[in-house]
């Protein structure tokens, strides 16, 4: 499991259900609304999804930054704070349907009401680093994956897509700010399994909704 978007692997130890009574508009049938980051966006999920911070599972204190990953099936045992490593690698490749949101300072260029070309250039490169793309593409042919400009939740973003190694691997990140914080909604999977999982994403997605703008 990643601890950081373009980082090294670790083991996730904090767990936390979606259970909210927080009501918006636009909440497909069979999703359920996530407001555990309220302060900064809300999200609504595939009903029974878990929701797992890991600042929370590592700090005990949630933060305005750090991964937040959204799984269809808890990944710690009851009673167990530590995950259980055969689930987090399910999770890893999306055999286990999932997605995540890395959050990050937001640089020069990123705000709610656009993302400046040399930012979007700049982020497309930075995620070309993850390991998916091979050593060749990360550090010898420094240009970004294919993006193209979006709207999420009320702002407007970047949506990056690439492939990796042969075709093996599919990633694909919506990347949006509030001016403080860049968020990175995330969806790596191994291919087979991006293809079952990525309507759930796309519906996920279309309701996050950005609470705070600058």
């Amino acid at each position: 499991m990643r601890v950081s978007f373009f980082g090294k692997t670790g083991v996730l130890t904090f767990a936390l259900l979606v259970c909210s009574s927080t009501a918006f508009s636009g909440v497909p049938e069979g999703y359920v609304p996530y407001d555990g980051l309220k302060d900064q966006f809300t999200i609504a999920l595939p009903e029974g999804w878990s929701a797992y911070n890991q600042n929370q599972a590592l700090s005990g204190r949630s933060g305005s930054s750090g991964m937040v990953f959204f799984t269809a099936q808890a990944i710690t045992k009851e009673g167990e704070k530590t995950a259980d490593p055969n689930l987090l690698s399910q999770v890893d490749t999306g055999a286990i349907p999932s997605f995540f949101v890395d959050r990050q300072p937001a640089v020069k260029g990123m705000s709610c009401a656009k993302f400046t070309k040399t930012a979007s250039y700049d982020l497309g490169v930075k995620i070309t680093k993850d390991p998916i793309f091979g050593a060749a593409r990360s550090y010898f042919a420094a240009t970004p994956i294919h993006h193209d400009d979006v709207s999420i939740g009320g702002c407007q973003g970047v949506h990056y897509k690439g492939e990796g190694k042969k075709g093996e691997w599919v990633l694909d990140v919506r990347a949006v700010s509030d001016g403080r914080v860049l968020y990175l909604f995330s969806l790596r999977n191994k291919a087979e399994n991006f293809a079952k999982n990525v309507d759930t994403y796309e519906k996920a997605i279309g309701t996050v909704q950005i609470t705070r703008h600058e």
